[in-house]
């Protein structure tokens, strides 16, 4: 008797060339590089706005300085939060999106929250400052994204600069506080103007640092090397 074949039956083998997993988890890294670089870029566009704000206004006037340079510190901040959107494209298998997903949750948290702060009247300095602290969650969650990424790429140097960054962050996090409580207990001092310096220069110490590990990384997926061996990295 002769068999028809079955034309539902399964195929007995794939192909394998339709879907190539590396290439696809490769193109998918390198869109994550993509968002860094957005990040790298905005972080930039920040600092330069904050840097040229003062001087310029002095020195030249005008309200299109300032309407331009408002402008810029704008769409730095827009490019901040839209970069992690374009790293959500991080392969799943490697675990690391729930990171990405919290990091955009409360940056649009933090937002909301220093939009309505200054509307709210009769405010402690103390609860302001602590809701200001809450913006550097997202910078925190996405630390630890940055960290766990460079160990993916076996990046050892990329990662100890991650621990570094952490360190400053929270170092910032303590001079700012100390600042609060000098402001609050004394009038105009000697301990008010130091402190208050002091955390203006690791504020900006600790973004160009962040800015520098996001831009290194961003590198390293878009030009990959000969990983260095992750000896005592935890």
């Amino acid at each position: 008797m002769i068999e028809t074949p079955n034309p539902y039956e399964a195929p007995a083998t794939v192909e394998s060339h339709l879907v190539d997993p590396d290439s696809l988890a490769e193109g998918r890294l390198r869109t994550t590089a993509v968002g860094l670089k957005t990040i790298h870029a905005g972080i930039l566009l920040v600092l330069i706005a904050w840097a040229l704000m003062v001087p310029t206004t002095l020195l030249f006037g005008g309200w299109w300085i300032v309407l331009a340079l408002s402008a810029a510190l704008v769409a730095g901040v827009f490019l901040v939060n839209i970069g992690p959107l374009f790293c959500l494209t991080v392969p799943s298998g490697l675990g690391l999106r729930p990171w990405v997903i919290a990091t955009v949750i409360t940056q649009v948290f933090t937002m909301g929250l220093s939009i309505a702060i200054p509307f709210l009247i009769g405010v402690p300095m103390m609860i302001s400052v602590i809701a200001a602290a809450t913006g550097l969650l997202p910078m925190g969650l996405f630390l630890v994204f940055l960290y766990l990424l460079s160990q993916h790429i076996e990046r050892v140097d990329l990662v100890r600069r991650a621990r570094n960054v952490f360190i400053h962050a929270g170092i910032t996090i303590l001079v700012a506080i100390a600042t609060t409580v000098a402001v609050d207990l004394s009038t105009f001092s000697n301990t008010m103007i130091i402190s208050s310096v002091l955390f203006l220069f690791m504020v900006i110490f600790t973004l160009v640092s962040y800015a520098n590990l996001v831009n290194a990384i961003g590198d390293a997926i878009r030009n990959p090397r000969t990983p260095k061996p992750l000896v005592g990295v935890g």
